[in-house]
């Protein structure tokens, strides 16, 4: 262990290489404990120093009661308290020095050691506006063997824009918000689970009256984690003392939220010309730069449209067809919006209708009746 201390001087520049997954801590703290601000810049830097794979998300359970609810569940008792991976490590109080450093440092490399099942997780959080985010998961079993673990997507602050600040005056980073998703998840052997929310932070509050509408999108990051279904004996004050149902982490993966590009303009392709009253066929096609799938939206020109028709893969051809009753010009007008109701611009095609399909039928009748009556006024009184 003591080769792995003084990390500044990278006594280990492979740490990440030799872990078999991503490492969580979940920090549980209160901005009136002295010792907390210890355990924060602890885990401040070592993040910051970019040693390991590794994520810490601060549960700052005074402000927040969503915070709390999750020291009952570790059965806390004193703090600071830092689970890694879902209790396999746990570190009770801290001080100044390098003393809690080297100790939260044994635990991420104990925690990232740790036989895992062989599970990839993927993350993707595309910003909408108005302190809302869209957040994808995607959990991808590799093991021949059906898999039941526990999911929690942590929607964190960077740094806290709610002013809270740990003993010490610095404000906190990676700071709990709320959950995006924490449940219960199956994934079939070598099969994927995969979902998707619309996290509005009006829509959240931290249990004392307060939403988090005004989050911004550089100041959030958004960490999942998988929990193992294996249950383990875990002690909140080690190490026999204050037990809680462990379950250790077998990923963890983070994301910053993107800006959310519209769809390209659909591209419209068919007949220019035609003649009124006959149906004609048209393609449209359109691709999102966020892989998400579009809906199309088709206006014929003449008072009718398709209204919103979908969902579609990006690039995916459609054919619709259509028909105008009247001799005229027209434009077809058509766009597309993404799965997030983000629309593109519209793209048009003009087209003529020039002629007019009649039925020979009634020319026919007139022309015989124009003939009957000539005969007629050639032979008077003539009966067939």
């Amino acid at each position: 262990i003591s080769a792995m201390k003084n990390y500044e001087k990278n006594s280990l520049p492979n740490a990440k290489q030799d872990f078999t997954h991503t490492v969580l801590a979940e920090y549980s703290t209160a901005t009136w404990c002295p010792a907390c601000r210890y355990a924060h810049a602890t885990l401040k830097n070592i993040y910051e120093k970019g040693w390991f794979p590794f994520y810490y998300v601060s549960f700052v359970f005074d402000k927040n009661t969503r915070a709390s609810s999750r020291l009952e569940e570790y059965n806390v008792y004193y703090i600071p308290f830092v689970a890694f991976d879902g209790g396999y490590k746990v570190n009770v109080g801290a001080e100044a020095g390098g003393a809690t450093q080297d100790e939260y440092n044994e635990s991420i490399i104990a925690s990232g050691n740790l036989p895992v099942w062989n599970i990839d997780a993927s993350l993707s959080v595309a910003w909408l506006g108005n302190a809302t985010m869209d957040i994808k998961v995607t959990v991808q079993n590799n093991e021949a063997l059906d898999y039941d673990g526990h999911l929690r997507v942590y929607v964190t602050e960077i740094t806290s824009a709610r002013g809270w600040r740990d003993h010490g005056g610095n404000l906190y980073t990676f700071a709990f918000l709320d959950y995006a998703f924490n449940q219960q998840i199956h994934v079939g052997a070598k099969g994927a689970w995969q979902d998707s929310v619309v996290w509005d932070g009006n829509e959240h509050t931290d249990g004392y009256g307060n939403d988090f509408g005004n989050i911004s999108q550089d100041n959030i990051m958004v960490i999942a984690a998988v929990f193992n279904p294996t249950w383990h004996q875990g002690y909140a004050v080690p190490p026999n003392e204050n037990p809680f149902d462990a379950y250790y982490v077998d990923e963890t993966v983070a994301d910053v939220p993107t800006k959310n590009s519209p769809p390209i303009s659909p591209t419209i392709e068919g007949p220019t010309t035609g003649k009124a009253g006959t149906e004609y066929e048209y393609t449209f096609v359109s691709t999102d730069p966020d892989g998400d799938d579009v809906y199309y939206y088709i206006d014929w020109g003449d008072g009718t449209n398709s209204s919103w028709i979908g969902p579609y893969n990006p690039g995916e051809e459609i054919s619709l067809s259509h028909a105008w009753n009247e001799k005229g010009t027209y434009v077809i007008s058509a766009k597309c919006k993404d799965s997030n109701d983000v629309e593109s611009d519209w793209n048009t095609l003009e087209i003529s209708m020039p002629k007019t399909f009649h039925s020979i039928t009634p020319l026919l009748e007139r022309i015989n009746e124009w003939l009957w009556q000539i005969f007629e006024e050639m032979f008077p009184g003539f009966n067939v």
